[in-house]
């Protein structure tokens, strides 16, 4: 019987096993505030194109912060990086805690979340690549897909309920004593640190081209659901938080849903899934150009809570097969550069779109179209 539930194989790898953990804890503190940061910036004052040139900053810090956590991971282990990520995640929250007090430049909030995300991601994205198996990649990505979404289910929902009810500062405390408590299961084995090394010389020239333009297209296309897709409802659709947090709840419901189904079938059917993924994926946000109503925002989170899915577990399983075929931290730092300069283009194009369209287009709806062409790139990954 246990062939058939294979989320319990998690017990038998303990690296994996404390990364699950993390993430879980991880995920659900993020789930409660990331997407409301954006909003927060609009409702206290700032316009709409320095909320944009706000994660447009962030994007370009991320691809130099990258090589800051290489080195990191290569003095003091990955488990390290990821512990010292939880004190820079709290230094931001400190920053925008007190940005209408102390009139913060938002270019250093964005250079200290930059600096977190990245000690964060190429550490955790490392080690996962090292400790998952050959074969079962796929499954072992589901898992904790499953549980870091099955953990963000009710975040959006509860960082509503907590900003209707109290405040952001009750919130930002909250999320940055999850951060601390987030980092306790990676302890609980040593932190195996072997020396490792990197050549930047060889991150932009020994990978394949097709594989770049795979991830810049992810980071465009991400960065459209998280950062974007959240003024857009908030500036066009409404304005409750709690809406907004039903709204992304609705996103991690589904997309928990399908990881459960694909991650069944990803080690097998990788390829097959992640092409189908990225036309619904296309179609999706295409959709969303013609949003109008609260309906359309929970109907179209649906096809897009689904969509994720079936785009983030066969990639993700893809990219640690083939971090684990060369020197993985080297993929790793690779593959993030690439997604975030394809954030930073896409909040380039953005801020375009919102100084230069005209006064009768929706530059955001706008941004959206092109984003449902951009997905059609997942194609040739």
């Amino acid at each position: 019987m246990h062939r058939h539930f294979h989320v319990l194989h998690f017990l038998h790898n303990r690296e994996l096993n404390e990364l699950y953990a993390c993430m879980t804890i991880r995920s659900f503190a993020f789930s409660m505030i990331t997407i409301f940061i954006p909003i927060f910036l609009l409702k206290i004052g700032y316009g709409l194109t320095d909320v944009l040139l706000y994660f447009l900053i962030q994007s370009v810090v991320y691809c130099g912060a990258v090589f800051i956590a290489g080195h990191v991971d290569a003095r003091f282990g990955f488990k390290h990086a990821i512990l010292f990520s939880s004190p820079v995640f709290i230094a931001f929250f400190a920053l925008l805690y007190t940005l209408q007090s102390e009139q913060w430049p938002l270019a250093l909030l964005a250079g200290v979340w930059a600096v977190a995300n990245a000690l964060f991601w190429v550490s955790y994205h490392t080690d996962f690549s090292r400790f998952s198996e050959k074969g079962k990649t796929g499954k072992q990505v589901g898992i904790s897909k499953i549980m870091a979404s099955g953990s963000t289910i009710l975040g959006p929902v509860v960082g509503g309920i907590i900003l209707t009810l109290f405040s952001f500062e009750v919130l930002f405390i909250l999320v940055s004593l999850l951060l601390i408590i987030s980092t306790i299961p990676l302890f609980f084995s040593k932190d195996i640190h072997q020396p490792i090394s990197f050549s930047i010389k060889e991150l932009f020239t020994d990978f394949n081209p097709k594989e770049a333009l795979g991830f810049l297209t992810h980071g465009f296309e991400s960065s459209m659901l998280v950062e974007v897709w959240p003024i857009f409802v908030f500036l066009f659709v409404f304005t409750e938080f709690a809406l907004i947090g039903l709204a992304g709840t609705i996103v991690f419901f589904f997309f928990m849903l399908f990881v459960i189904i694909i991650s069944l079938i990803a080690d097998k059917w990788k390829n097959v899934v992640l092409k189908i993924g990225a036309v619904l994926n296309g179609i999706t946000w295409a959709l969303k150009a013609f949003v109008q109503i609260p309906l359309h925002v929970f109907l179209l989170d649906t096809g897009h809570g689904s969509s994720r899915a079936m785009l983030s577990v066969p990639m993700d399983a893809i990219t640690y097969d083939r971090a684990r075929e060369g020197n993985e931290i080297e993929y790793v730092m690779f593959r993030e550069v690439n997604i975030h300069a394809g954030k930073a283009v896409m909040f380039l194009l953005l801020i375009g779109l919102v100084t230069f369209a005209s006064p009768y287009s929706n530059p955001l709806a706008i941004g959206f179209m092109i984003a449902a062409v951009v997905s059609l790139s997942y194609l040739i990954f």
